[in-house]
């Protein structure tokens, strides 16, 4: 059955946006894979630490994180009214918590590798990695190039997809990535990658304990971080304060 007019249309469509999806992810592979290689090769030669050093470890940070993370109460608006009134570089509120982002994150670094612990020194590389997919949303580019194929193999006969599937599939082998099936999103197969360098499944708990923990840490920076920028909008809204 010959396709009509508007279905070779989206059919074309679907087959030219392939290409500038998954470039990223084609472009920056070599960064990537070195980045891999350092980790397993660390990972094969640590010596790794019973469970309740690195959970103490982890309520340490968390400690640390907190005592510095911005938060949305008023003590802390005063405070950022205080600062920047007196500060000539900052100019407003929510550009000076937006540009102490950075610095935040810079420190939470610092407050990491400054643990002497393996499995934190390692979390860091790990979270380093997973940046590189967020940032560059190569995760979220893969997943839409095999959405998309997905599209083109049920919906445009005659089309081939194979040399492009093949093509999305050597990249998500690159990345060592598997769907995550809370989020539908592609995501990092840590366990495989912790098989490969020989861990036991003690040494491969301890590392998600500490992998987990600093995504945790790092996520719950930035909610408060963007829970204070609400807050500073809400309290320009009323006016009076800022």
């Amino acid at each position: 059955m010959a396709l009509s007019s508007m279905t070779k249309s989206l059919c074309n469509s679907l087959q030219q946006k392939f290409d500038p999806l998954v470039r990223p992810a084609n472009d920056l592979a070599s960064g990537f894979k070195s980045q891999l290689r350092s980790f397993i090769s660390q990972l094969e030669s640590a010596t790794f630490n019973p469970h309740n050093i690195i959970s103490s470890t982890l309520s340490t940070l968390e400690s640390q994180v907190n005592a510095i993370t911005p938060t949305a109460s008023m003590s802390d608006m005063e405070d950022l009214r205080d600062f920047i009134e007196h500060c000539t570089f900052f100019s407003a509120p929510v550009p000076a918590l937006n540009g102490g982002l950075e610095g935040l994150f810079n420190q939470i670094d610092d407050y990491i590798t400054g643990t002497g612990i393996i499995e934190f020194n390692l979390g860091s590389l790990a979270d380093s990695m997973n940046n590189l997919l967020s940032t560059n949303k190569i995760s979220e580019d893969l997943y839409n190039a095999n959405r998309l194929l997905d599209c083109m193999d049920r919906l445009c006969p005659g089309y081939n997809i194979s040399e492009k599937l093949d093509y999305l599939n050597s990249l998500k082998s690159q990345y060592n990535l598997i769907i995550d099936p809370l989020t539908s999103t592609y995501v990092i197969d840590y366990d495989s990658i912790y098989d490969s360098a020989g861990l036991s499944s003690a040494e491969k708990e301890g590392m998600n304990i500490a992998v987990n923990g600093i995504t945790s840490i790092k996520q719950n920076a930035l909610t408060s971080v963007n829970s204070s920028i609400e807050k500073v909008k809400s309290l320009v809204k009323i006016g009076g304060f800022f």
